[in-house]
């Protein structure tokens, strides 16, 4: 009979187990390349961009700061980087989930000028593709 070493139980030899460390580093080698692959997917894509937008409310080109955006097969590729979750989400669930703060919702927009429109129809530069 021998001790768990974590909880003091008694158990027969032939039910015990021990730490196969050499399998054990290597899995801590994988994850420490994972974790690497990850920061340098957030560091190339988390940062905003400036770009040029055509601003149709002023009638000119202003610039506007934008997320860095990827196709869905560059997508797929990077996400092999962390199977267990989603690393990357849909522009139009970004768009739901994230709105821009300076857009204001408002249904109850009522008038008479047919030029006018509720902010709610009016098109920022995210909705650009």
């Amino acid at each position: 009979m021998v001790k768990c070493y974590y909880t003091g139980v008694m158990i027969r030899l032939e039910e015990s187990f021990l730490l196969d460390f050499a399998r054990a580093l290597n899995v801590l080698k994988g994850l420490r390349q994972r974790a690497a692959t990850i920061q340098r997917i957030i560091d190339q894509l988390g940062p905003y961009d400036d770009v040029e937008v055509f601003s149709v409310k002023k009638n000119q080109i202003e610039p506007k700061r934008n997320r860095r955006l990827v196709s869905k097969a560059t997508a797929d590729t990077l996400a092999a980087a962390y199977p267990e979750g989603r690393l990357f989400i849909s522009w139009p669930e970004w768009r739901a989930r994230y709105k821009p703060e300076h857009i204001l919702v408002n249904n109850e927009t009522e008038t008479d000028d047919p030029g006018l429109q509720s902010t709610m129809q009016i098109r920022t530069s995210y909705d650009q593709e």
